[in-house]
C-alpha cells in the first residue's frame, strides 16, 4: 500500500495499491489492509506482479547496469550526441581564441 504521488505513482497499478493523500486517507488505508488481509488471491497476485517488477526494474544488477550506461554517456558524449551538442574538451578554448 503506497501513497500515489510521486514516483510511487510511476509503479504498476497492479503491483501496489494506490491511496490519495487527503483528510479520508485513514479510512482508504484501513479499508486496503482489511482487503488485503481478507483477500488472498489478490494479495498473492500482487505480491507476484510487484516482485517481477523489482527483478526487472530494481535489482542491484539492473541498476547498476543502467548507472554504468549513464555513466559512459557522460564520458564519451560524442557516441550518443550531434557534435553540435558535444561540449568542447577544453571549454576555455572559446575565450582564448
Amino acid at each position: 500500500v503506497v501513497t500515489g504521488q510521486g514516483w510511487f505513482d510511476e509503479l504498476p497499478d497492479d503491483s501496489v495499491w494506490k491511496i490519495g493523500a487527503g483528510a479520508d486517507e485513514i479510512d482508504v488505508l484501513a479499508g486496503a489492509l482489511r482487503s488485503l488481509a481478507t483477500e488472498p488471491d489478490r494479495r498473492a497476485a500482487m505480491g507476484r506482479v510487484a516482485r517481477a517488477y523489482i527483478v526487472a526494474h530494481c535489482a542491484p544488477e539492473v541498476v547498476a547496469a543502467r548507472y554504468i550506461a549513464a555513466i559512459e554517456t557522460v564520458q564519451r558524449p560524442q557516441e550518443f550526441y550531434p557534435p553540435a551538442f558535444v561540449p568542447d574538451a577544453n571549454p576555455l578554448k572559446a575565450i582564448t581564441s
